[in-house]
């Protein structure tokens, strides 16, 4: 093996470097900080923390020592039917009412399954020219309750919270595959370890929106670029770059934050020097690309009217201006009061709307040009973003529907007898997924190692996006299967060391 490292391959470990610091300062900030965002205790999530990331480390070496035969499929589909039937009987216990954006989405596509549009009702008009990036969203489920209704389905609830705990399935499968191809089965074993206890994984399903209808595309991304790089077939590599485009161009669809895995991967093959590979996903991910968002645009303005869209989305300048919350009672960068979204659909010239945002951010950006406003920002930021372990699911599940009459729902919801110690183990168990990832980026850099670097890489993206965007506690939920592959892989040429006969 070819040891010698290039200016390109010290690139990509700089690129996977930077990850360091966003992982190590929210850490310290989620358990140190003193904001009052969702009412955290300090002391235990600090305590539960060191706790938990000491038990994962013993655990891990334990896996780690243990001999491991060849990977089973039959193993495999356990942990799924695992998965799936805790979450099918989650979604029973907590069937509710959908709610806001939800109900948005799911409305629309009841309507355009049963008649063919969902623009004559005022409010999804309105909604959906403010937000449109959610008819991807739309257009899935409608097809979806007009398909099933034909096989007699009718449960519109059961059809999504089903079909995303099938997806979630083939995303669990993709990341443990792809676990495998980057540092082998010991570290598949770490993955399945640490899914297994990511708890708001057996009730995500539930929630029904573009969070966890998003969520399987990172690792299925993630699998199809690594087994186009390293299969030995022409056409599986031709086949898998296809289904890396055309599974890329689906999410960004779905949630246009899915495509960060997929500049990750390009970036890692054009720094590993591997042309072809990187020229080839590159065409294909633009094709894909510009046709469905051709496709979907088209859908969107015999909808919507391409005039109206125009008018009315939302552009950047309003979630950059979200981003920038200067003062402790702007809502922590989300809506806080909504006075945000009635400033930007205020406007019906869309120019003056951006110009007004623009004018916003300059001042917020100039407020902010000391360094302890700047920090204690970010500080606040941070905490909306990664405060909560749970990834807030529970607030679009509760809906208005606030009553536990349950044993899942004192647990998960706001008001449930063990709500508060049921976050705070969430919250440390998220943490130390971020000690453990940061323990693996520093094993890869100390080994000059960039096997991990379009993990690392598409990490840093998400944290760089979650510090300049609207932000929410659920919005990083859609990159919980990275961090926990981020946390499970390891220097191959580390766990060959371990491979030597126990005594």
């Amino acid at each position: 093996m070819n040891n010698k490292k290039t200016i390109a391959d010290y690139c990509l470990l700089a690129a996977s470097a930077l990850l360091f610091p966003f992982l190590l300062f929210t850490v310290l900030n989620g358990c140190l900080s003193p904001w009052p965002l969702y009412d955290r205790n300090r002391v235990l999530i600090s305590t539960l923390t060191v706790v938990i990331s000491v038990l994962f480390f013993a655990l891990i070496r334990l896996l780690m020592r243990k001999k491991h035969h060849e990977q089973s499929g039959l193993l495999d589909f356990f942990w799924v039917l695992v998965f799936f039937l805790i979450q099918f009987y989650s979604a029973l216990l907590l069937r509710h009412t959908p709610f806001t954006d939800t109900e948005q989405i799911v409305t629309a596509a009841e309507n355009l399954a049963a008649v063919g549009s969902f623009e004559h009702v005022e409010r999804s008009y309105q909604y959906l020219s403010w937000y449109p990036f959610n008819l991807g969203a739309v257009y899935l489920y409608a097809f979806l309750f007009k398909t099933l209704s034909l096989m007699g389905f009718q449960d519109h609830y059961m059809i999504i919270a089903l079909f995303d705990s099938g997806l979630f399935a083939l995303g669990f499968l993709a990341g443990l595959n792809a676990v495998r191809l980057i540092s082998g089965q010991k570290s598949a074993s770490v993955y399945t370890l640490l899914a297994l206890l990511c708890f708001p994984f057996y009730y995500c399903t539930a929630e029904l929106y573009t969070d966890v209808l998003a969520l399987p595309f990172s690792t299925i991304i993630l699998y199809f670029y690594l087994v186009a790089g390293k299969s030995g077939s022409k056409r599986n590599r031709i086949i898998s770059i296809l289904l890396f485009a055309l599974f890329s161009a689906a999410g960004a669809l779905l949630r246009v934050t899915t495509i960060i895995i997929s500049i990750a991967c390009l970036l890692d093959a054009l720094f590993k020097r591997r042309f072809r590979l990187f020229l080839a996903a590159l065409a294909c991910l633009l094709v894909a690309m510009l046709t469905g968002n051709t496709l979907f645009e088209r859908a969107n303005a015999r909808h919507l009217g391409a005039e109206n869209l125009r008018v009315h989305r939302l552009s950047v300048w309003h979630y950059l201006a979200m981003g920038l919350p200067t003062h402790e009672d702007y809502g922590y960068g989300q809506y806080g009061d909504g006075g945000w979204l009635l400033l930007s659909t205020s406007f019906e010239d869309p120019q003056e709307r951006d110009d007004a945002l623009k004018e916003i951010i300059r001042d917020r950006v100039y407020y902010l040009r000391y360094p302890n406003r700047l920090l204690n920002m970010l500080s606040r930021k941070n905490v909306s973003t990664f405060g909560d372990g749970t990834f807030h699911l529970n607030q679009l599940i509760e809906a208005d529907e606030h009553a536990v009459n349950n044993p899942l729902k004192e647990i998960i919801y706001a008001q449930g007898k063990f709500n508060k110690g049921y976050t705070a183990l969430c919250t440390a168990i998220f943490y130390s997924q971020m000690i453990l990832a940061g323990y693996s980026l520093l094993l890869y850099l100390r080994r000059k190692d960039t096997g991990g670097a379009p993990v690392f890489i598409a990490l840093l993206g998400a944290f760089i996006y979650l510090t300049l965007w609207e932000t929410n506690a659920r919005y990083f939920f859609v990159f919980e299967f990275l961090l926990i592959i981020a946390a499970s892989i390891r220097p191959v040429a580390l766990l060959a060391t371990d491979d030597r006969p126990q005594r």
